[in-house]
């Protein structure tokens, strides 16, 4: 990335521009008047109310701005009785309530704030290697968190919205995916799935592939509009800046935006990794959180960083059994050795336990 570049997208993020992923310019309300239409671009900074501003100008001229504290008058005593009793009755009362992964153990650990146990507003990592199983126990929580009523929006960038679906429908119903797959299903049986499905909340997805971390994000802030309280993004490394940004930096970029989404909206976002090449072809230990893809700064950002272990597997008949490693979690503790999970590929669903013969095992 050029010098320019870096200071046009430096001036971008402090205004709170959007940036288009096509042009890479960034827009949005103008300091000076509140046009909606300003824009910065790699020389200057334009608005169609006021006269036009070099790019290094205007770098010193909105900047203090844009990073000022508040005035005196929006501060909030945290100490003073007004905050205090609205603290009280937010947590008797929490206006987000957590959501069960449907892994007991899991849940335990999640604590937010004494709001029960589960998910809350959290910004949640699920990395493993390829074909692991990380979408099998994605989907597996998002079924958990539809039957508790939770408007779900998911952003599946490797599979069509007919493989999600099918998918789902047989973690959701219980129903063989083999059946689903080739057409073995019976009229009865359908009916019953239908039925099922009948009274589910909303599962949006997009007509398209999304790639571009502009239009993710766009469309995340379009599910939270129509009452969504959980996105799911499968997965992060396949998201692009739209220039040529290394998958490194086009991933900590993605994550910072999904972050400040996460704080805005009070979401659930629950994003999909793929471990770097370190962490994926190291089969003498355990992956740990600094082999994300993006870092530290991947781990800085998320609440909780979890890890499928590829160093310890098993496969009995239609299940596999794994580990799942809590590897950060800044609401709660961590697991020692992490938790045992079993997945039935049969229908896809998933629990924890450990296999007959646990003590050869793990």
């Amino acid at each position: 990335m050029s010098e320019r570049a870096a200071a046009r997208d430096r001036l971008g993020v402090a205004l709170g521009f959007r940036q288009d992923s096509t042009t890479e310019t960034w827009w949005g309300n103008c300091p000076g008047c509140g046009s909606a239409k300003a824009s910065v671009g790699l020389t200057s900074f334009s608005c169609p109310e006021c006269p036009p501003i070099g790019l290094d100008r205007a770098s010193v001229q909105f900047s203090a701005a844009a990073f000022d504290l508040p005035d005196a008058s929006t501060w909030i005593d945290l100490f003073g009785d007004e905050w205090l009793d609205s603290y009280a009755t937010e947590q008797a009362n929490p206006r987000v309530q957590p959501t069960s992964t449907g892994i007991d153990s899991l849940d335990k650990i999640c604590r937010d704030q004494g709001q029960g146990k589960g998910w809350g507003p959290h910004l949640i990592c699920l990395a493993g290697n390829p074909g692991i199983g990380k979408t099998t126990l994605a989907l597996s929580f998002i079924s958990a968190a539809l039957r508790q009523g939770r408007s779900v929006g998911m952003i599946n960038l490797e599979q069509t919205n007919i493989q999600l679906a099918t998918r789902l429908y047989s973690v959701y119903t219980g129903t063989k995916l083999r059946d689903i797959e080739s057409g073995e299903f019976s009229e009865p049986a359908w009916d019953k799935a239908r039925e099922q499905l009948k009274d589910a909340p909303p599962l949006y997805a997009p007509r398209g592939i999304l790639t571009s971390w502009g239009s993710i994000l766009a469309y995340a802030n379009e599910c939270y509009s129509e009452g969504c309280t959980w996105i799911c993004l499968d997965y992060l490394q396949l998201a692009t800046t739209g220039s040529d940004a290394s998958i490194h930096d086009a991933t900590v970029k993605v994550v910072t935006e999904l972050r400040r989404f996460c704080l805005e909206t009070e979401c659930t976002v629950l994003m999909l990794s793929q471990w770097n090449r370190q962490g994926s072809s190291n089969y003498d230990s355990p992956p740990v959180a600094q082999n994300l893809h993006g870092g530290m700064m991947v781990e800085a950002s998320c609440d909780l960083v979890l890890g499928l272990d590829h160093t310890r597997i098993k496969r009995v008949g239609n299940s596999g059994f794994y580990w799942l490693l809590t590897l950060k979690n800044r609401h709660g503790p961590v697991i020692d050795g992490g938790i045992p999970i079993e997945i039935d590929f049969s229908n896809l669903r998933c629990s924890e336990g450990l296999p007959s013969d646990e003590e050869n095992w793990g």
